[in-house]
């Protein structure tokens, strides 16, 4: 019966986004990139399964963020190889731990959120 319903669900696609955080001073963005990686991603106000969709792996590579992410949500994969507009932000936590940024969720968002940024999506072939 497990096995049916793992076969049930949809394909989990690989996508990269990039984020540009220009507010955020680069050595702190450099420093705070990775607490990124393995965090829960929310669409359009949604919070989507995790572990299924998540942020797999975020690095900081040319002044910017760049995740992995995993998606198995069927509504956002369609969006990402469309190339549609999307913008993103990640939540900070409440507190700054030993004196940088730590991010606890990315936020996705077809509409402009507040201190929201256009990302740059490159997705893998199906």
């Amino acid at each position: 019966m497990l096995l049916k319903a793992i076969k049930e669900k949809s394909i989990r696609e690989t996508h990269v986004v990039n984020i540009s955080l220009a507010e955020i001073p680069k050595h702190e963005l450099a420093m705070s990139a990775r607490t990124l990686s393995r965090r829960p991603i929310t669409f359009d106000g949604k919070q989507l399964p995790y572990p299924d969709d998540q942020v797999y792996f975020a690095d900081y590579v040319s002044g910017k963020i760049e995740t992995a992410l995993y998606i198995r949500d069927e509504e956002l994969n369609g969006i990402l190889h469309k190339g549609t507009k999307l913008y993103a932000t990640p939540e900070t936590a409440p507190t700054i731990v030993l004196g940088s940024l730590v991010f606890i969720r990315l936020i996705l968002s077809s509409r402009n959120l507040p201190f929201g940024h256009e990302v740059e999506i490159k997705s893998q072939p199906k």
